[in-house]
């Protein structure tokens, strides 16, 4: 007993002792960490940190670890440098110097860079980064050094040249002055790789800044070493002589440099090409120049954004060791022809230039062992083509970001791979043929639209390093604890948990937490039977409604009654899914309840009627289906009656049917569609509908019926009968007047009649809607718009949302004062001269639209009292007076006029605005009835130092324009020998004040004045003449300049 119970507390003790670091991060920190590695002991040696908020101190406490590998990354806001702090960004913004006290470490990455926008070439020009002196010079054991985003300095090139162990160097957007000595780096015996990757800004040209794009030279031929060079933007010729040893060349060339230089360097075994310039897809711009047939011993070849890419290829077709070619965004002319032709290749990658054309080259090429097809905006598949299934030697396949919907069986053919890479598709579920793939080693199933139960298969592929699935729908079950997993990435939204006898999972990142799985009752079955007594299926099995382990349709499917809780289900919305992509291809999206029955569908964009009518029949088989979107098709309308079978069916979409032919366009309602009287939801969406007939009132149930963007011209008084309908839609229409009975429709709470023109006759139906609460008759067309709008509007007591913008209104009737729960008033480009009075009184108002109107008048006062405005727009009026609106709750307030700033409203401020423009503020003076008002104070202090010796006074007269601030102090210290020292500090009201103080040697007397400005010191040596010192205009600014230092626009309400 006594050894059990000693062992029990092993097993306790040794996973607390064996705990890593990580775990102990402060959790104040921790938002910071992108990575953190530890050794077999648990000891952190890696750390990515992006530092935006960390302060000195908390950087330097995690620069205590023992690490051996560091990235640090500096995020700062645009326009702040490397020496000021702005109040967006309070984070420690300098390369951190205790990192040269990380003697262990092996690799180094520093990078800084912009919060908002990535920092582009120009970044390091502006001055916003350094690495000071003796950071990097006691860093021996470095191998790899990583350097971003930095302006560097030749201390950094000396120190770098110290660092004999080092292999790697790489310098990206990063400002390397010509006029630097790159000579010491030769003394690098080690290093091997030099990488310049300085990448244009997508919108700001390095020409635009006024500095030179070329990368120096002599740092390109520092170090004859160098067998792997990267010249990224600005790249220089060079020739054998200069880098004798060259086997890696990657260029990134523009369209006046000339790559023909690259020819004599015959020891090239991998060589790639990028434009980075202008002009991409111009012959003129982008052709790569030299003969490569005279690179006998390449290997790899990469081509980016190439327009000569046949002649190119035809020139490698028959270099004895060429294998590899991956070809992003070329000219695909010829292509196909060339592919074909290279027998030998076993690497193959097609990025942004698949086309089913080029299918049956790459079948062709029966050596591949990678091969990836990626990114295929113009040719994306929607499943993988067969052939791949039969390149037995694959071992890396990259199809990510396709619209691969279902996996085919014939996956689990590929044993060999080793890397799989299926992200950025749309895959509903987890592939079975996974479970056959057992040397995988990396895993991507990310951003696709899985919702399946949690892989625990993988927990016995022993080779498996890394494994992504985040950004899915949902992930249930026992999170992956393969304990060979280096890296892992999971949403923490994920019905996932971590089983009671696991610790730890080193792979996951410290900031996802998931809950401990609680006990699982159910035992896994070993006789081929499930159920209450037998337990659940093996992964991956299902278990049928009689309790037998399986995998066909009748173990497997949710409508064959498949026993969820005993092993995996194929839910309805997969049944369908599988069913219809074996016949057709198209879009198709399905939703599942928690029982997976299938309660939704979206058929999008399906042309060929057969395999439309296959869907259409088949939809009768989901009898939980609730709702249906069929749109962009192109079937005959009576194809639709199988519907009268889906008896749960309560919302119904039919919209834009046609692809350019009139087979499908609606020009009245389907009379299959009031057959279902279940409805509550009815849309039928841009088509050519002329009316609503009196069967409307046979969809009793009917809430919502949206009717936009068709030609509807007349509407039947049935509609009055509809006792459910809570919305309508009408936009778009052609109605000259609606039924007097539209008013009869008493629970009608949202109504748009947007865009129809021609309604007259708003005041015979309008007041009768007394439960609207939006209401839209907006216009865009230019020749009908409302002049007038109803007064009866003004009665719906419970409108809350009003939008009447592109119309033609002068002024609202008074009744529209009524609407006291109306918070939002959209009166955009209308034709309003003055600003409606009755505004004031609508207290609920949060949101108030005046933009683009005549409006030339003051901002009525009682605007103020709406204290629960929150958005007011003015912009592009004729002209506004008066004070801007001061309400609390304020967020926007824009009252900018044209673009052109030099014309602006003839409005004043309080100067605590803080909804307005910062750039605004100076367009718009203090009111004269503001507290901020223009303040003289005037204060002379007269002291004696020894009696009838020395009598100084200094007479200051300070200025301000600034709001002035209750409690602000101004202190005027001066100090006179012998020993003593006079401080003035008085409270007193805006005004001009007058203290004179006279005092014994050694003594001190106080007075506080309020002022806006800041402290004036002034020393002065004992002299037996009277000294006067004023602030006149002659002295204003040197004056300002001494007291208003740190009274800025972004500090004022800390500092003034």
């Amino acid at each position: 007993m006594k050894l059990k119970y000693i062992f029990n507390l092993l097993l306790v003790f040794i996973p607390l002792v064996l705990s890593s670091e990580c775990n102990s991060i402060d959790k104040s920190i921790l938002h910071s960490i992108n990575k953190c590695s530890t050794n077999e002991e648990g000891k952190i040696i890696g750390l990515t940190i992006t530092n935006r908020n960390l302060n000195e101190e908390q950087v330097n406490q995690l620069l205590t670890y023992n690490l051996t590998e560091l990235s640090y990354t500096i995020l700062m806001e645009d326009g702040e440098t490397y020496e000021t702090h702005i109040p967006e960004h309070p984070g420690y913004s300098k390369v951190p110097p205790t990192i040269n006290n990380l003697k262990n470490l092996e690799s180094l990455k520093i990078h800084f860079d912009s919060y908002l926008h990535p920092c582009s070439f120009d970044c390091a020009y502006r001055g916003i980064s350094f690495i000071e002196k003796n950071i990097l010079k006691d860093l021996k054991k470095l191998k790899n050094l990583y350097i971003g985003g930095i302006k560097v300095s030749q201390e950094n090139i000396d120190e770098i040249s110290t660092l004999e162990n080092l292999e790697s160097l790489i310098f990206v957007n990063s400002y390397l002055d010509d006029s630097l000595n790159y000579k010491p780096l030769g003394n690098l015996n080690n290093l091997t790789k030099l990488e310049i990757n300085n990448i244009r800004d997508r919108y700001i040209s390095v020409d635009d800044i006024g500095y030179s794009r070329n990368i120096p030279k002599s740092l390109v031929i520092s170090n004859k070493g160098i067998k792997d060079l990267t010249m990224n933007l600005g790249a220089v010729n060079i020739t054998k002589n200069d880098l004798p040893n060259l086997e890696k060349l990657t260029i990134g060339f523009d369209y006046d440099f000339d790559t023909s230089f690259v020819e004599q360097f015959n020891s090239l075994t991998d060589l790639s090409f990028s434009y980075v310039g202008h002009g991409m897809g111009s012959k003129s711009y982008n052709d790569i120049k030299g003969d490569l047939s005279k690179l006998k011993n390449l290997n790899s070849l990469y081509l980016n954004g190439v327009d000569n890419a046949k002649e190119i290829l035809s020139e490698v077709i028959n270099l004895p060791n060429f294998e590899k070619l991956y070809l992003v965004f070329i000219n695909t002319n010829g292509i196909s022809e060339i592919l074909k032709s290279l027998k030998n290749i076993t690497t193959l990658e097609i990025n942004n230039i698949y086309e089913k054309e080029m299918d049956s080259a790459i079948e062709s090429l029966t050596k591949l062992r990678h091969l990836a097809i990626v990114r295929n905006f113009n040719g994306r598949m929607s499943r993988i083509p067969k052939y791949i299934y039969s390149f037995k030697n694959l071992e890396y396949l990259d199809l990510s970001n396709n619209e691969i919907k279902l996996i085919d069986e014939e996956l689990k053919n590929l044993e060999n791979l080793k890397y799989l890479d299926l992200s950025n598709n749309e895959l509903i579920s987890i592939p079975l043929e996974l479970m056959n793939l057992k040397k995988l080693e990396y895993l991507n199933l990310s951003n696709n639209k899985i919702k399946d139960d949690s892989p625990i298969f993988l927990n016995k592929f022993e080779n498996l390093k890394d494994f992504y699935i985040q950004d899915n729908i949902d992930i249930k079950g026992k999170i992956i604890v393969n304990e060979n997993l280096i890296e892992c990435d999971y949403n923490d939204s994920y019905n996932l948990c971590i089983p009671k006898t696991i610790k730890e999972v080193k792979c996951l990142n410290p900031n996802i937490k998931f809950e401990t799985c609680e006990d699982d009752d159910i035992k896994e079955s070993t006789n081929g039977l499930c159920g209450q007594e037998n337990g659940r299926c093996p992964y991956g099995q299902c278990c049928s409604k009689d309790g037998k382990c399986g995998s066909t349709e009748d173990h497997c499917f949710i409508s064959q009654n498949c026993q969820m809780k005993y092993g995996r289900c194929i839910d309805e919305c997969k049944e369908f899914l599988e069913y219809i992509n074996k016949n057709s291809i198209g879009e198709v999206t399905c939703e599942i309840n928690e029982e997976g029955k299938a309660t939704m569908v979206e058929v999008n964009r399906y042309s060929d009627e057969k395999n439309i009518q296959l869907i259409i029949n088949h939809l009768p088989t989901l009898h939980n289906l609730e709702k249906l979107i069929l749109s962009f098709l192109d079937f005959e309308i009576d194809d639709l009656e199988p519907l009268k079978k889906i008896e749960k069916l309560t919302d119904l979409k039919l919209s834009s049917h046609s692809f350019g032919g009139e087979k499908s366009t609606l020009y009245e309602f389907p009379e299959i569609v009031f057959s279902l009287t279940n409805l509550k939801r009815l849309e039928i969406y841009n088509n050519k509908i002329k009316s609503i007939p009196d069967d409307i009132s046979k969809l009793e149930n009917l809430e919502y019926l949206g009717l936009s963007l068709n030609e509807i011209t007349d509407v039947s008084p049935k509609i009055g009968e509809l006792k459910h309908l809570k919305e309508i839609d009408l936009s778009f229409c052609k109605i000259k007047e609606l039924p007097v009975e539209f008013g009869n429709i008493k629970t009608l709470e949202i109504l748009s009649l947007s865009n129809c023109k021609k309604i007259t006759n708003y005041s015979d139906f309008i007041g009768g809607l007394i439960n609207l609460k939006s209401l839209n008759l907006e216009n865009s067309d230019i020749y009908y718009r409302l002049s007038k709008v109803p007064k009866e509007i003004g009665n719906l007591s419970q409108l809350e949302s009003l939008y009447m913008e592109r119309n033609e209104i002068k002024e609202l009737p008074e009744e529209y004062g009524n609407l006291k729960n109306l918070k939002i008033l959209d009166l955009y480009y209308n034709e309003l001269k003055k600003f409606p009075e009755l505004i004031g009184k609508l207290e609920k108002l949060e949101i108030l639209k005046l933009n683009s109107n005549f409006i030339d008048d003051e901002i009525p006062k009682s605007y103020n009292n709406l204290s629960n405005l929150t958005e007011i727009d003015t912009t592009y009026n004729k002209d506004i007076r008066g004070e801007i609106l001061i309400n609390k709750n304020l967020i926007v307030c824009d009252y900018e006029t044209f673009s052109n700033k030099d014309k602006v409203y003839s409005l004043c401020r309080h100067g605590d605005e803080t909804c307005l423009n910062k750039d605004l503020l100076k367009y718009y003076k203090l009111c004269e009835n503001s507290s901020a008002v223009t303040n003289t104070i005037t204060t002379t202090t007269t002291t004696a130092v020894k009696p009838s010796t020395t009598t100084i006074t200094i007479t200051t007269t300070i200025t301000t324009t600034e709001a002035v601030q209750p409690s602000t102090t101004t202190t005027t210290t001066t100090t006179v020998k012998p020993s003593t020292t006079t401080t003035t500090t008085t409270t007193v009201k805006p005004s001009t004040t007058t203290t004179t103080t006279t005092v014994k040697p050694s003594t001190t007397a106080s007075t506080t004045i309020s002022s806006t400005e800041k402290s004036i010191k002034t020393s002065t040596k004992a002299s037996t003449k009277t000294s006067t010192k004023k602030c006149t205009k002659k002295t204003t600014k040197k004056c300002t300049k001494k007291t208003t230092k740190k009274c800025t626009k972004k500090n004022y309400k800390k500092m003034c």
